[in-house]
This record gives structure tokens, sequence and C-alpha cells, in this order.
């Protein structure tokens, strides 16, 4: 494409509105499963959730009575340990990759029937699928995903932990252990103890300072509850995940993703935009 000089005056607001995040649409996800469809469905979400094990069960459920969420909300039951289910968002990976680039997940949930006593008896988090996007229920696909997650402690000991997972086997994803996890380091943390089917709300918010510092905030009720700093950190990010440690069965609503970095297509469809632009200004000319 040949380009005039008043094309050639335009390039640095292009230039500037590709380099600026509030120059474009932020991603922005929020399901509160009022349709009761867990992909696509009614109310757009843009979120499709898949459970990762034979013995796990994820469905539309209407949680309403005292103390519940009186709302649609998402199930989670299960009747084995350490599994858990995948939020893939399906308008691609958020990288973050400039400072001040963030992204959050924030929801409410509430542990149902019998809480199990352990340390990891809830956790979510951020994390990629590694190039093996899940597609259906009970795969392998999230077998090799990675990512951080936040960990609240159910039961009578309280505790909190932020974890930089990295799976290279089944299990694992929420709940992994060994070499396959490893705690991040807190500058500040107070324990949480789950100990009663009540709801809560809790958050995670990563930021990028740096290619050597990545921020990690957990909230808890309003109240930041750990913070951390990822040091060789994973910057790119296409699910959501969540997952027990103890049996314990889970209800989640509101779930919410949000981010000043541009999804993936924005800078894109500018591009197209600007060709656009340029061509009517040749043709003029």
């Amino acid at each position: 494409m040949k380009m005039n000089r008043s094309t050639l005056l335009f390039l640095p607001t292009i230039a500037a509105a590709l380099a600026s995040g509030q120059a474009m649409a932020a991603v922005s996800y929020l399901d509160p499963f009022t349709d009761g469809v867990l992909r696509g469905g009614a109310d757009n979400s843009g979120i499709n959730w898949y459970d990762r094990s034979a013995s796990s069960t994820i469905a539309a459920f209407s949680d309403n009575g005292a103390g519940t969420l009186n709302s649609s909300t998402l199930r989670f039951s299960t009747s084995i340990g350490n599994r858990g289910f995948v939020g893939v968002l399906t308008g691609g990976a958020i990288t973050l990759g400039a400072p001040g680039d963030f992204i959050t997940l924030s929801f409410s949930f509430r542990v149902g029937g019998t809480i199990a006593n352990s340390a990891q008896g809830f956790t979510y988090g951020l994390y990629s699928s590694n190039g093996t996007s899940i597609t259906g229920d009970d795969t392998v696909d999230s077998d090799n995903d990675r990512g951080y997650r936040g960990q609240f402690a159910t039961g009578t000991t309280a505790s909190v932990g932020i974890v930089k997972e990295d799976n290279s086997a089944a299990g694992g994803l929420g709940t992994g252990t060994g070499t396959e996890s490893a705690a991040v380091g807190m500058s500040s943390s107070t324990p949480v103890a789950i100990g009663t089917n009540d709801p809560h709300t809790a958050s995670i918010t990563l930021t990028y300072n740096s290619a050597t510092d990545l921020g990690i905030t957990l909230m808890f009720d309003n109240a930041t509850v750990a913070q951390g700093t990822s040091t060789v950190p994973y910057l790119s990010f296409d699910e959501v995940v969540f997952a027990q440690g103890g049996n314990n069965s889970l209800v989640i609503d509101n779930v919410s993703v949000t981010s000043n970095v541009p999804e993936p297509g924005s800078a894109a469809l500018l591009l197209v935009a600007v060709a656009g632009f340029a061509a009517r200004r040749n043709r003029r000319a």
C-alpha cells in the first residue's frame, strides 16, 4: 500500500493507539450462569466450562435458601479428592507484557455439604492451556497446563498460599504438589479457614511489574489476605481454574475476568481500520 503524506502523519496516532491498552477495548468476561448453559448460551459470557475427571461433575444449579448465594450458579461435585474444573476464555490468551498490565479473576462461592479439613481445600487461579486448549470434559488436554493459584484452607485449621504450578502429568491443575508446584514467596499473609457453608467472595490479581517481577494479590471477603512476587513468571493466560483438595463440593457464581490488556483481536482490527482509512485517503488524493 502506497502511503501519501497525510497517511504518514497519521501513523504516530496509530502507534500510540497500539501501544496503549486504554486506546482499545479491555478484556472483560462475566458469567452469572443465569441461562443454565455452560458453553455459549444467552448470557454470552465467553467462558466455556469443563470438568477434568469422570469422578466429578459440573452443572448449572439454582442455589437458594438461607445461607446460600440465592442465585443461579455453577455447582462442582466430586467423589474423589484433588480434582477441579476449567473455564476456557474463548477470546484467546491474555498476555501481560508492559508495566502496569494486569489480569483479575474474581467470583463468589461457597463450599457445600460436609467440609473437609484440608490446607488446599479450595483453590482457584489463572492458567495457560500451554498449546492444548480444552474442548471437552474428562480429557487429558489440561494435563500440561500451567499458571498461578491461590489456596485457602477448609475446615478447622487456617492457612493461605500462592502457588506457581507447572503440570506435567494427570492430576494437578489447582491441587498439584511436589515438583509440579512451587510456593510463591509471600510478603504478607493472613490465614483463611473456610469452616461453614456460608457464601464468600475471592479474587486473584496478577500484575506485570517487570520481566522478573509478577505481583500476585489474593483477596477473601473484600480483604487482602496474601501478596507475593513470582520472579520467573508465566505471563499468558487463557483459562480460569477452580479445584478442591478434600472432596469438597463447590458452588461458584458471578465469575469475572478483567484486564487492561486489549483482547487479542483488537490490535488486528485497528490495523484493518487504519488500512481502510489510508486507502480512502489515497483514493481521494
